[in-house]
């Protein structure tokens, strides 16, 4: 069950955080894009920045899961996620490094 709620949060992250109003394919190009990943008592951030944007994803441990947020660019068109079941703060960790692999 925590797999398929990783799988389902990871690909969420990776389709809101890619999304931008930009029709530019950045893929080819120079632009370096940095990840790094932040920690509090309960959650973990995957801060993502590149050409001078910067975006993040927030994993936080709730009573009853865990709650997937977004800051930075274009943040406001996408709403936090609510995902029920038993996480860590490890589990949110692992996450946030996922994500920042897809960025590599």
């Amino acid at each position: 069950m925590k797999k398929l709620a990783l799988i389902a949060a990871l690909g969420a992250a990776a389709i809101f955080t890619a999304c931008g109003d930009d029709d530019e394919d950045i893929s080819g190009s120079s632009v370096q894009m940095d990840c790094k990943v932040t920690t509090t008592d309960n959650s973990a951030t995957a801060t993502m920045s590149a050409a001078g944007f910067t975006s993040s994803t927030t994993f936080t441990v709730t009573e009853t899961g865990y709650r997937m947020s977004y800051g930075g660019y274009d943040a406001e068109k996408y709403e936090p996620m609510d995902i029920n079941g038993s996480y860590s703060k490890d589990d949110m960790v692992d996450m946030a490094n996922q994500v920042c692999e897809m960025y590599k």
